[in-house]
């Protein structure tokens, strides 16, 4: 569903960290990257979400695990 929204409304961030925080709790890390990357150029205002949360500082963290969970630990960096 996640998806649809995101090529509905492809200019709202909050729909964009959802999909990118899903990818990642289903360690779908490849795809999670370019939606977080995405999430951060956009900006988002998401917060309550248990085990989330949107300032950029958590979204490159977020990233940076993908990154990490994939061996790129030179990227994760």
């Amino acid at each position: 569903m996640l998806e649809k929204l995101s090529e509905q409304y492809k200019d709202d961030g909050d729909i964009w960290f959802l999909l990118g925080h899903g990818y990642l709790q289903t360690d779908q890390f490849e795809k999670a990257i370019p939606v977080l990357q995405q999430t951060l150029e956009l900006g988002t205002i998401m917060t309550g979400i248990k085990s989330a949360s949107s300032p950029s500082n958590d979204i490159m963290i977020k990233i940076a695990q993908c990154y990490s969970a994939i061996g790129e630990k030179q990227q994760a960096f």
